[in-house]
């Protein structure tokens, strides 16, 4: 295997590619303001006529996903299309043409309110308790900032009497939110499976986004670029998918890789935390930048 190599932007190795995955939080903003040359690293990408896909764990539409981003000023004539795992959750709860989602059944209770986002639209029943349900889904939800995940163990342990699987649409379990390291909900579908619950997470770093990217935008997975900031998301599910990525060290991984934001990851301490987690980027860069 490789070593990962230290860039400082994407320019030094945009030759060798057609196209780029790029995942949102984290890399293009912080949860709230852009982050200093994504946008300008889009245009960059844009004018050399490269394949640009976006791709998030976000759990609701990918139409949600866009509006948000046009907002921070991430307009559509910056990349050529979107997807989030709540897109990918919605596709197949809308089509049931696979057995482990017809498997499921066709009642849902909501870990949190919000989570109705990703399903409206579909046959799924919503109903009141865990009692009634065939399934829970998370995603959305006040997890977001939670320290304690005990918090939620007293609905953990009524969908666990009630046997129900958990469908998890959005699998990252930590994200960097203007400054500060917040718990998602991929921490609880963990704690979930701890409990000894089963979970079905969709999104990163499942193959299903990463494949279609690759397919929409035209390109071969040789020539393709994953640039995320999440090891076991990001990283992971380019590897598992067969492409080359390069790992934003200013993400979640920042206080591990030391320095400032935009600043180059210690080396030391970067390959320290590639060989606990056992995962290889082929690059490593400090932000997103040109």
């Amino acid at each position: 295997m490789s070593p990962t190599t230290i860039i400082s932007g994407i320019s030094e190795v945009s030759p060798k590619y057609d196209g780029f995955i790029i995942d949102l939080w984290g890399v293009l903003y912080d949860g709230g303001t852009p982050y200093e040359g994504a946008m300008d690293c889009l245009k960059s990408m844009h004018e050399a006529n490269k394949g640009i896909a976006l791709i998030s764990n976000y759990p609701g539409r990918s139409s949600e996903a866009a509006q948000g981003l046009s907002e921070k000023g991430f307009t559509p004539d910056l990349y050529d299309f979107i997807i989030t795992a709540g897109e990918v959750v919605h596709q197949l709860f809308s089509l049931r043409s696979t057995p482990d989602i017809i498997a499921l059944g066709n009642k849902c209770y909501l870990f949190d309110p919000e989570d109705i986002h990703t399903i409206k639209g579909t046959d799924i029943e919503v109903v009141s308790s865990p009692e009634k349900a065939d399934f829970l889904i998370i995603g959305f939800g006040e997890v977001y900032g939670i320290k304690n995940l005990s918090k939620w163990d007293d609905t953990l342990n009524a969908c666990l009497k009630a046997k129900l699987p958990m469908v998890c649409s959005n699998p990252d379990a930590l994200a960097y939110h203007m400054g500060e390291m917040v718990i998602c909900p991929g921490a609880i579908a963990k704690r979930y499976e701890d409990m000894g619950g089963v979970v079905h997470y969709f999104g990163k770093p499942t193959p299903y986004c990463f494949n279609i990217s690759v397919t929409n935008l035209c390109i071969t997975p040789e020539r393709t670029l994953v640039i995320g900031d999440g090891l076991p998301t990001d990283i992971k599910g380019a590897i598992n998918s067969g492409l080359d990525s390069a790992l934003v060290t200013g993400g979640i991984h920042l206080p591990e890789t030391g320095g400032e934001w935009g600043a180059p990851p210690d080396f030391d301490k970067l390959s320290k935390l590639l060989e606990l987690e056992s995962l290889q980027p082929t690059y490593a860069i400090p932000a997103l930048r040109w």
